[in-house]
């Protein structure tokens, strides 16, 4: 697999414009070309969003109050987004914007499908709240590779250091592992990581097939409680002891339902994460 179409969701949020300079240079690094989309909300479905409430409003006079509301505020990012952009971007050939009016989830899951990488902020604070019900359709519709841009980062990925992969047997690491190939190229150090789990020596001999070399590495993991799983705490822990400067696993290797009520793995990695992130369902 090779790295040629990059998507860029542009919010017109404040962490917008960390993903967008990682964008240009994972662009710059794999000669890539660059697909910024932002989506212009539309107003009807900042109404749905808002559920009852806004129904409760009343029709009307007062409902269009609220749309007119609605189309302001999503003009006002459209117009910061398209300032960033301009500002960032200006005179590279290999970055163009689109941008669409609709719903966001949506679009972007179907922009997604056809680009072979796809950068957010990572979620948390200062991160819009529809920016993990984004990562996640992305994820669930798109059959792509999702990279997670943490804040107070140098803005330049840089993976000719260590590449640690999260392995768990599972399909969701399977893919990962394919999607991040071209990162593992360029790469000084890749470990493969298992938690609580056998020594993943399959997993460097399918590497080795080829062309790359990697190392086993197997921490062991305490039972933190049906509501407590330690797994995500012991890939950051060991990210950070082993100097990694990108993260690869898998995402929501578990029932969806149950991720939503039990820390798992994937949201502790998604909150938490001072370096990038790639994951893939």
């Amino acid at each position: 697999m090779s790295i040629k179409k990059i998507l860029v969701p542009l919010t017109g949020q404040v962490p917008s414009r960390d993903v967008l300079v990682a964008g240009l240079d994972l662009a710059t690094q794999f000669e890539a070309s660059l697909a910024v989309a932002h989506i212009h909300q539309d107003p009807t479905m900042s109404i749905a969003y808002a559920g009852a409430g806004a129904a409760g409003a009343g029709s009307g006079a007062g409902m269009e109050m609220i749309l007119e509301a609605a189309e302001a505020e999503a003009q006002e990012r459209e117009r910061r987004a398209r300032a960033l952009f301009d500002e960032v971007a200006a005179g590279r050939s290999d970055a163009t914007l689109d941008v669409t009016t609709g719903s966001e989830a949506d679009i972007l899951a179907a922009r997604a499908r056809l680009a072979d990488l796809v950068l957010f902020p990572r979620p948390g604070e200062g991160v819009s709240s529809s920016t993990e019900r984004d990562i996640e359709a992305v994820l669930f519709e798109s059959g792509r590779p999702v990279y997670l841009v943490p804040p107070e980062t140098a803005t330049k990925p840089e993976h000719r250091g260590t590449v640690i992969v999260a392995w768990n047997d599972s399909p969701e690491a399977a893919r990962a592992l394919k999607a991040a190939m071209p990162f593992l190229r360029g790469a000084q150090r890749t470990i493969i990581l298992a938690v609580g789990e056998g020594e993943p020596v399959g997993v460097r001999d399918y590497l080795a097939a080829h062309g790359l070399s990697a190392e086993a590495l197997t921490v062991k993991s305490e039972s933190g409680g049906l509501f407590d799983d330690p797994t995500g705490s012991l890939i950051l822990e060991t990210c950070k002891e082993q100097g990694a400067g990108l993260l690869v696993m898998g995402a929501f290797t578990h029932m969806r339902i149950r991720q939503m009520v039990i820390a798992g793995a994937t949201r502790t990695v998604m909150a938490q994460s001072p370096i990038p992130v790639l994951m893939m369902h």
